[in-house]
């Protein structure tokens, strides 16, 4: 009896070639289900750190607007502030928010992050920013600057809009992801982007569904969500994109 008790001791002391495989595959399998987990996680962290970069970035945007009478700030300086120096409007938005990470996207790996590198002084004695770079985050024109008679911005604009003129601030696209521009324009309802895809996913034009095939938007009225483009794409009685219009239901 002690003979045959050794014998199954030893036997039980290791693993057959299937019993291996079968803990291989079970491993297989558990990795195969968790990374996936784990990689959403990541990048649902990523986009809450998006969404503050915008909040911040809306808080500054918010407080440049209080400085100048209501008045919002545009793509490109056009002697807004008496300046003679061209700025971009996350330039100008610098002073306030106070930091160059805040316009780079963490889910945006690049070579090329926004850099403030140069100031000059305006009339008013204020000093006033030109980045070198693009940041990760683009503004509405159609909010940054209005035609006359309408609701969209065309290059070169002049036109300087106050919040007065908002009608949905809730619902009207202020800022949002991109990887190459600094605002999003077109010059009328025929010119309206559709959505494609990109190497981040869903495009319209170049904003971009990078987080979890969402997008992360700040509104005129302060608050930040992550939406699906389709959100952004929805029309009023006259074809336009609502969430790009300062009016309610353009006509």
């Amino acid at each position: 009896m002690k003979y045959i008790s050794t014998l199954n001791r030893k036997a039980k002391g290791g693993f057959t070639l299937i019993e291996l495989l079968v803990v291989i595959a079970i491993i297989a399998i558990l990795a195969a289900i968790l990374f996936p987990v784990f990689g959403r996680a990541r990048e649902n962290a990523r986009r809450s750190s998006c969404q503050s970069n915008l909040k911040q970035i809306g808080l500054g945007l918010t407080q440049y607007t209080q400085d100048y009478d209501e008045i919002i700030i545009n793509g490109e300086n056009n002697n807004q502030d008496n300046s003679t120096y061209q700025t971009r409007w996350m330039d100008r938005v610098m002073p306030y928010v106070k930091s160059e990470q805040i316009f780079v996207c963490p889910s945006i790996t690049t070579s090329n992050p926004y850099k403030l590198t140069t100031s000059t002084t305006n009339n008013s004695g204020t000093e006033v920013y030109y980045g070198a770079n693009i940041a990760n985050y683009l503004n509405n024109t159609a909010v940054a600057g209005e035609v006359p008679g309408g609701s969209f911005t065309v290059p070169g604009r002049t036109y300087l809009l106050n919040t007065s003129k908002l009608e949905t601030p809730a619902t009207t696209f202020w800022v949002g992801d991109t990887e190459n521009s600094r605002e999003i324009a077109w010059n009328n309802i025929a010119g309206q982007p559709t959505i494609t895809t990109n190497l981040f996913g869903r495009a319209l034009g170049t904003l971009s569904e990078r987080h979890l095939d969402t997008i992360n938007v700040l509104y005129c009225d302060g608050h930040v969500k992550a939406v699906k483009l389709d959100a952004l794409t929805e029309k009023g009685t006259n074809g336009a994109y609502s969430a790009f219009s300062v009016q309610a239901d353009p006509n």
